[in-house]
């Protein structure tokens, strides 16, 4: 095996995730904007099926009853469970570290130490593939990243790369990080630069996941548990519930039957950083009920972060280490990585990505 360079690069971070190249211009077409619409969903957003063909987790799920499913890190491996909490199938097995989940490409990507190896669940069946060896102790991803060993997708290589902060001088555990990733010497395998080759048909593919489509134009009601937002809106207090910039918008979810809809926000102002607060509304009655709680309905509940990963259906949702339906939670018993098939995110709530008040 031939060793790839260490490239220490020096530039500013830019934010992705694990399987997504950097946005272009022609990215945009395949993104589908959180947009004023009065509370309906995007007709678009019709789960969308993994194509027929004997892949790896569809051949491990032959024979078993439909329905949303669940990738699932725990101490025995990684697993694949139901709504219902059941394991359905085992994919890995052995604990593992850093797993993630690329459900637009299909890709499980994990550590084994001291290899970082990958199991195409989109592909045809068979096992994992050992993609870098002497893979040091750093995390991994294929976007620009703060200290990272970096895949590149395209290029078909991996490198080291550090991006610090421009405005503050580089850490001592920083230095030390970089010191160790050099001396370990990664290697991209052979197996992992022709499996790298192999995903080169989906990294254009238009996106799968799709976004809800969030109702700023009508004002919702909240639960008594918000407090009184509109004073919030005016005075910043630190309390929990407190909400400024608006509040009383959210989401339609026709699959849950249900409305989700932001009730609050809580800041820790020591970072500047700030979260909204969600409840659940039936449209019909009134009533309200926590997520993660989503079975018991009152004229109260307590808003929770709206941090949720909806199957593509919009029918079940992960929360807190947790499945959920309309029929109650039930614990996952392990790092939830995400749906087998692409699903829909909660994405533009501006009460996420504004700063503290001043």
């Amino acid at each position: 095996m031939k060793a790839v360079g260490l490239t220490l690069v020096l530039a500013a971070c830019s934010n992705g995730s694990l399987g997504r190249r950097p946005a272009t211009h022609d990215d945009t077409s395949r993104r589908v904007p959180a947009v004023a619409n009065p509370l309906v969903v995007d007709a678009g957003l019709a789960p969308v099926p993994w194509p027929d063909r004997p892949d790896t987790f569809a051949a491990a799920l032959r024979g078993m009853t439909p329905g949303p499913l669940v990738l699932v890190a725990d101490a025995k491996g990684i697993v694949v469970r139901g709504v219902d909490g059941p394991v359905r199938a085992q994919l890995v097995t052995g604990a593992v570290t850093q797993p993630r989940y690329d459900a637009e490409l299909g890709v499980l990507w994990f550590v084994h130490a001291p290899r970082l190896e990958a199991l195409d669940l989109g592909g045809p069946r068979g096992d994992s593939v050992p993609v870098v060896d002497a893979m040091p102790p750093l995390p991994f991803d294929v976007v620009p990243c703060d200290v990272c060993v970096r895949i590149d997708l395209d290029a078909e290589a991996i490198s080291v790369e550090h991006h610090p902060d421009p405005e503050r001088a580089i850490q001592t555990d920083v230095k030390k990080a970089v010191r160790i990733a050099e001396a370990a010497h990664p290697m991209l395998t052979d197996e992992g630069r022709r499996f790298l080759a192999s995903l080169h048909d989906r990294l254009g593919q238009p996106r799968l996941t799709r976004f809800p489509a969030l109702d700023t134009s009508t004002t919702l009601p909240v639960p008594p548990a918000a407090g009184d937002l509109a004073r919030c809106d005016h005075a910043f207090s630190p309390r929990r519930g407190c909400c400024v910039g608006g509040c009383r918008h959210g989401f339609d979810l026709p699959g849950l039957g249900r409305q989700l809809v932001v009730a609050g926000r809580s800041c820790d102002c020591t970072h500047d950083r700030c979260e909204a607060l969600c409840v659940w509304r039936d449209p019909t009655t009134g009533r309200f009920a926590a997520l993660d709680h989503p079975e018991h309905w009152g004229r109260d509940a307590t808003p929770r972060p709206c941090t949720m990963n909806l199957d593509a259906a919009g029918s079940a949702y992960l929360f807190d280490h947790q499945v959920c339906s309309a029929r109650g939670c039930a614990p996952l018993h392990g790092d939830a990585l995400g749906w087998l098939t692409p699903g829909m995110t909660i994405f533009g709530l501006p009460e996420d990505i504004s700063a503290c008040p001043e």
